[in-house]
């Protein structure tokens, strides 16, 4: 083998190596966009909750209306009618309600199954009086893809 024949070869071995690289990058890009989903349900019906949270504990005492809420918690009703359910309890009786069918946060059996709204359940005490809020996200489209590295 003559010394050009040599750089020949070298040169082919690094084109196999950025061929592998371009070839990597395009297996890791398919898995990244096709891979497995995560919910983000649990993380939105979370925040939702401490936003409450911290709104409730901005109001007077015995100020609390459903146009209060809106108005100074600064909520977009139509966004809560549609994407959450919401229940705020104050001595367990119910002063504010958003949607139905809280029961179903309160079910065991619902943790593991994907086709119920994910919730946050926080109990808060305010002004001497017991608060438990309930949050629960139900846009089942909230959902991302998640693959190699993210």
């Amino acid at each position: 083998m003559n010394k050009g024949q040599a750089d020949t070869w070298v040169w082919f071995g690094v084109f196999l190596f950025m061929m592998a690289i371009v070839g990597g990058g395009i297996a890791w890009g398919v898995l990244a966009f096709f891979g497995g989903e995560y919910d983000f349900r649990p993380h939105e019906a979370v925040i939702l909750n401490d936003r409450i949270q911290h709104c409730l504990a901005q109001l007077l005492p015995g100020t609390f209306t459903e146009k209060i809420f809106y108005e100074k918690c600064q909520f977009n009703q139509d966004v809560l009618e549609e994407y959450f359910i919401l229940q705020i309890l104050e001595e367990e009786k119910q002063v504010f309600a958003v949607g139905s069918g809280f029961e179903n946060c309160r079910l065991t059996g619902a943790l593991g199954n994907p086709a119920y709204p994910k919730c946050s359940i926080q109990q808060l005490t305010l002004h001497g009086k017991q608060y438990e809020i309930l949050v629960g996200s139900k846009q089942k489209a909230r959902t991302r893809n998640i693959g190699v590295g993210a």
